[in-house]
């Protein structure tokens, strides 16, 4: 019979060319199929339609952008579980790699812009706190000079210039505390990614082992990518509530004398911080330490359920080079 064929009809999992066997038939078309070159089984439908069935919670299968950010939540809970994530979201369906890393992209902009905004509370909070201690300072000793901290004009334009510069500056290049500790996890996920990806795709002996669409393996390098910004979020929170406690714990040191120069001498105490500070930095730790196995166990649980790759061999061999990856990241990281 005479086909109609619209696109190349292609393996969903390994992309080779179904043409040679569409020209077979001759009365009617069988429902499912078996790729020739990898074995996956299939659905004609699949073939020829790949965007017949969308997942209704996933970030990916939607081109509105309001829908994409109400899916998130969604899509990260399918995530929380890789297997159950890989279940729903098989070989079959169809990648849209624009969206997916678009959202990537805008998540890692939000989050950066976020920083700012808290980096900028901060400060006007640090400035509001330092401000009322130099205000007791005058009520206790008028007229003297304090060495170190002096009344700052917050209505004044060019403080919060300075203050939105420094915000600007410190997200960029001077993150510290638990902060930078979620950076750091962002790099070693990405590093970790990175070398599947590479394992999978670039590397002829393992990339003829798996079989699998290049797209697919971006797919799921730029959701893992995504649960890493993740991270980078929840230090973020737990760095600012730790600083906002730092500074509203701001207080004068008890024991000030007169210096021989005539200005008044003091010193800045902070109390009660310490435990705060320790439930913080453990909540961070744990959470990290679960993302960085969460990473490893979302790889192979694609390619084993996702994928369906049957290869015991091209999972050990990823997970060693990923784990090395970090291993490197963590290291250079630690030195630098």
């Amino acid at each position: 019979m005479k086909k109609n064929i619209e696109h190349i009809p292609i393996c969903p999992k390994c992309g080779y060319d179904q043409s040679g066997i569409i020209s077979t038939w001759e009365d009617q078309c069988p429902m499912t199929g078996r790729c020739p070159e990898c074995g996956l089984e299939f659905e004609w439908a699949d073939v020829f339609d790949p965007g017949r069935v969308l997942l209704p919670w996933y970030i990916e299968h939607t081109t509105s952008k309001r829908t994409m950010c109400r899916r998130v939540p969604s899509t990260l809970w399918m995530m929380f579980i890789p297997y159950r994530f890989w279940k729903c979201l098989s070989v079959h369906y169809p990648v849209y790699l624009l969206r997916v890393w678009g959202c990537v992209v805008g998540s890692a902009v939000a989050v950066y812009l976020l920083t700012i905004f808290l980096l900028v509370c901060i400060g006007t909070y640090s400035t509001l706190r330092r401000n009322q201690l130099f205000t007791e300072l005058q009520g206790l000793s008028p007229g003297l000079n304090y060495t170190g901290l002096y009344w700052i004009d917050m209505a004044n334009p060019v403080y919060w210039l300075e203050n939105i510069k420094d915000a600007v500056h410190t997200a960029l290049f001077n993150t510290t505390g638990l902060t930078q500790n979620g950076l750091h996890f962002v790099l070693i996920t990405l590093g970790m990614s990175l070398l599947w990806l590479i394992v999978l795709c670039v590397i002829p002996t393992t990339r003829r082992m798996a079989k699998i669409r290049l797209m697919h393996v971006h797919r799921a390098m730029a959701l893992s990518c995504f649960v890493g910004i993740l991270g980078y979020l929840l230090a973020l929170f737990l760095d600012t509530g730790a600083q906002l406690v730092l500074y509203s714990k701001l207080s004068i040191n008890s024991t000030r004398f007169l210096s021989t120069s005539g200005n008044f001498s003091y010193s800045l105490t902070t109390t009660g911080t310490n435990q705060f500070e320790m439930y913080a930095n453990l909540i961070v730790t744990i959470g990290l330490l679960f993302g960085l196995i969460w990473v490893q166990w979302f790889w192979i649980t694609a390619i084993v359920v996702g994928w369906r790759i049957r290869s015991v061999l091209l999972a050990v061999l990823g997970l060693i080079a990923s784990l090395l990856a970090g291993f490197t990241v963590f290291m250079y990281l630690s030195v630098y």
